[in-house]
């Protein structure tokens, strides 16, 4: 077998990796360094990264895209699991400028997203090795058994905007509105049903 070519930039060991569902040459790789990346194939280059203050404090064991493309899933040995908005702020752009990819381009021009959309807590008691999206707005998230419970959990989850009203309205100064809230939404994860097994 002949090998193509290689994408280097993580610092750690790669533990899952997803091809985005719209964009096959959108590559997102999950790694031990506590990141997640965002590559162009074609490029080999990335563009993206999702690290940082409110990222996840421990390695990146499994992420998931949503069916359209808007979210990114993950979950970690921080026991958590994060949804990111790829459809708004730097990430799009970085996304953008991967699928229309400019002449010429600096090495630097990395985006580092540090804020997701919505984070869990107190739930998951173990690390989170299994993440999946089931539908556009519900996830299913798995995580290994801990020392105090008697088998590993499952959680089926739903996010929506916090304070969320209807359809947006058409009007120029109803979407000046939207676009200032869209700076500063806020998400509310959800459990509808709790699983444990042996």
């Amino acid at each position: 077998q002949r090998f193509h070519q290689f994408l280097m930039g993580h610092g750690g060991a790669i533990n899952d990796l997803k091809l985005h569902p719209l964009h096959p040459n959108l590559l997102v790789s999950a790694s031990k360094d506590e990141s997640i990346r965002v590559w162009s194939i074609a490029e080999n280059f990335c563009a993206l990264i999702f690290c940082g203050l409110e990222g996840h404090r421990d390695q990146v064991i499994a992420i998931d895209i949503s069916p359209l493309g808007q979210y990114l899933l993950s979950g970690g040995c921080d026991s958590k699991v994060r949804i990111w908005d790829l459809t708004s702020g730097d990430a799009h752009k970085a996304i953008a400028s991967l699928l229309d990819p400019p002449i010429w381009r600096n090495p630097g021009d990395v985006v580092i997203v540090q804020e997701p959309m919505v984070c869990s807590w107190q739930m998951h008691h173990n690390y989170v090795d299994s993440v999946q999206f089931f539908g556009e707005t519900s996830i299913l998230s798995k995580s290994a058994a801990a020392e105090e419970e008697s088998g590993a959990s499952i959680y089926l989850w739903s996010f929506k905007e916090a304070n969320s009203e209807g359809p947006p309205s058409t009007s120029s100064a109803a979407a000046a509105a939207a676009a200032q809230k869209k700076k500063s939404r806020r998400f509310i994860l959800s459990v509808h049903h709790a699983f444990t097994y042996p």
